[in-house]
């Protein structure tokens, strides 16, 4: 490190080049080490980058070969970065020749650098995203022990993506550079097939799966990636929601969903890729909502009657749209899988989810604060759809729905009923119409069992289980009761308990007895 005492900077790197060299824009207090550090701490906040303008010492002309880009840190011009190096080095190896000389490099400064000089434009977010997930992967201070060769960074690009995905310990590339270069590689290989596949497969409930997002968002910005493609399927890669569209891809090649599953779940419709997943905003306790979820799953396993393969529309109730801000369900089954998509009230549709129906578990796609809400929809859903069947999710055909795309009114159409269906022997498929959650007679009993004074569930406390009449209560009004809550018969005021009507929807019995 040199000190430029005309400037107060600093300059890292060989006399000979490539170098790093660090000027205040502002008056700060720092010089030589510290300004160092305040370097790699600004470099993962968004800056501009761009290719160096090519000036030089006394702005005179720099000569052809010497290549480079610049940088300008903090909200308010703090630092510029300048990263030259000589045209016959790769931005990679000057990296690690300026590592080399100094001993040692600021991590985030070293992916910020390499980010910037591997994309040659103008950047604003990727240099940073790169240095936060660099320091949130491996922290700062980083021993140089070694370089790797090309081939050693491929494969570390690629368990860093499994690492991540699985919440386990990533690969050590030695080096500060190393690194640098293993998540400058692991970004491009995010968006290819092969590397969405490989960390989707190894994605696990408790792994890093939002740093992998950030990656995948650098890379899109880096490498210029507008549009992804597979099969015969296709995504347009918006800016500013580079990692939400690259989660729709991995989850889409990494589950397996077939072409024509994506174009029934998808379609021509506009892909919703914001953060306001349905479900996020339900003010609902996550933990009453997958208890609920399992209690509903294991009455689905236990009475199923009806088998789902292929493609289903399911129109929801008003009251679970409201809450939910979802106008219909559409869901792909294959197997013990099913893939889900939300269609929203401004006719976009949420990027598909996989769901296990033997689990319960959600995949990656789903935003962690909705995961609870979306998987009591989807059980609900699921076990009104193979238990109650035609009876609880009647075709379209036999119910008007409004221009919004909701069911009418509950008493408006009451003769428009489900066709009962005879108890199969064997579980039988579901015919694949559009379908709507509950008869209307079904969805009156329901809203009058919830909304009447009293009717409610009551969370006990640890170590209390609810009585056999307050079960059977619940099962009379068609709600599936979780383990830990007990429930209170809807009555009027003055003592009078309303008699329930056995209802084949229990799901959504469930569902609205815990929204309200």
């Amino acid at each position: 490190m040199r000190i430029v005492a005309t400037s107060g900077g600093i300059e890292l790197g060989p006399h000979e080049g490539p170098w790093i060299d660090i000027v205040p824009l502002a008056r700060v207090e720092e010089r030589g080490e510290a300004l160092l550090a305040l370097a790699s701490r600004l470099a993962r906040l968004p800056g501009h980058w761009s290719a160096w303008d090519g000036a030089w010492r006394s702005r005179s002309p720099a000569p052809p070969e010497l290549q480079g880009v610049t940088g300008v840190l903090g909200e308010e011009p703090t630092l510029l970065v300048m990263f030259r190096w000589w045209q016959r080095q790769a931005p990679a190896q000057a990296i690690a020749v300026i590592e080399q000389a100094e001993g040692s490099l600021p991590l985030s400064l070293a992916c910020a650098c390499l980010a910037a000089a591997r994309a040659g434009r103008r950047l604003r977010r990727a240099p940073a995203l790169m240095a936060t997930v660099a320091e949130a992967v491996y922290g700062e201070a980083v021993m140089l022990l070694r370089f790797p060769r090309g081939e050693e960074v491929e494969e570390m690009a690629r368990a860093l993506a499994a690492a991540l995905a699985a919440g386990t310990a990533p690969p050590d590339p030695g080096s500060a550079s190393g690194i640098a270069r293993a998540l400058t590689r692991a970004s491009r290989l995010l968006w290819h097939e092969e590397g969405a596949r490989l960390a989707r497969r190894a994605w696990r409930p408790h792994g890093r799966w939002r740093l992998l997002e950030q990656l995948a968002a650098a890379g899109a910005e880096m490498w210029g990636i507008e549009r992804v493609a597979w099969g015969r399927s296709q995504l347009t890669v918006p800016s500013g929601h580079e990692a939400r569209t690259w989660t729709a891809f991995a989850e889409a090649v990494g589950t397996g969903l077939p072409d024509r599953a994506w174009r029934h779940l998808v379609g021509t419709r506009s892909l919703s890729l914001d953060s306001d997943f349905p479900g996020a905003r339900a003010a609902l306790d996550p933990d009453t909502c997958l208890s609920f979820a399992r209690a509903l799953l294991e009455e689905a396993s236990a009475k199923t009657r009806y088998v789902l393969e292929g493609g289903y529309r399911v129109i929801v109730p008003r009251d679970v749209a409201q809450a939910y801000g979802v106008r219909q369900i559409l869901i792909w089954a294959e197997r013990r899988l099913l893939w889900a998509s939300f269609l929203r009230p401004d006719g976009a549709v949420t990027a598909p989810c996989s769901w296990d129906t033997a689990t319960g578990n959600l995949g990656p796609s789903v935003p962690p604060e909705a995961a609870p809400a979306v998987a009591l929809l989807l059980s609900a859903l699921w076990r009104d759809l193979v238990v109650g069947g035609e009876e609880a999710t009647p075709a379209r055909s036999r119910l008007p729905v409004s221009a919004a795309g909701h069911l009418p009114p509950s008493g408006q159409n009451a003769s428009a009923t489900a066709r009962p269906l005879p108890s199969p022997v064997r579980p039988r498929p579901v015919e694949r119409r559009l379908r709507v959650w509950a008869s209307a007679a079904d969805r009156r009993a329901i809203r009058q069992a919830v909304t009447l004074v009293r009717g409610h569930l009551r969370r006990l406390r640890e170590g209390q289980h609810p009585s056999a009449s307050a079960r059977a209560a619940a099962s009379s009004y068609g709600i599936v009761l979780p383990p830990g809550h007990t429930f209170v018969r809807p009555h009027a005021r003055g003592g009078t308990v309303f008699a329930a009507r056995p209802v084949a929807a229990r799901g959504l019995a469930s569902l609205l007895a815990l929204t309200r």
